[in-house]
């Protein structure tokens, strides 16, 4: 029975350092502002104005079209995954 005891208390410590280092962690890196902006706004950031003018949503051959020799990380040979689902924003 003392064992089961103390195998609670270990696993109710684990659990508690961990929520604890969480906190902690959360109050050293707080959660970064989001900002959303509708399609066709302008947006300036730093010296520079982008308007968001298209969008595209499609295969991982869509990537290839558009932007031809950029590898996709994957798992297989020749870095494209059949099954990715990829978003492209034209500015």
């Amino acid at each position: 029975m003392k064992k089961y005891i103390f195998a609670a208390c270990i696993i109710l410590l684990s659990i508690g350092f961990t929520v604890h280092n969480a906190i902690v962690l959360h109050g050293k890196y707080p959660d970064p502002q989001i900002q959303t902006f509708q399609y066709g706004e302008t947006v300036q950031i730093g010296g520079y104005q982008i308007t968001f003018s298209g969008w595209q949503w499609g295969l991982s051959d869509l990537l290839l079209e558009k932007c031809p020799g950029f590898v996709l990380v994957s798992a297989k040979a020749d870095g494209i995954t059949e099954d990715a689902r990829i978003g492209l924003i034209e500015l």
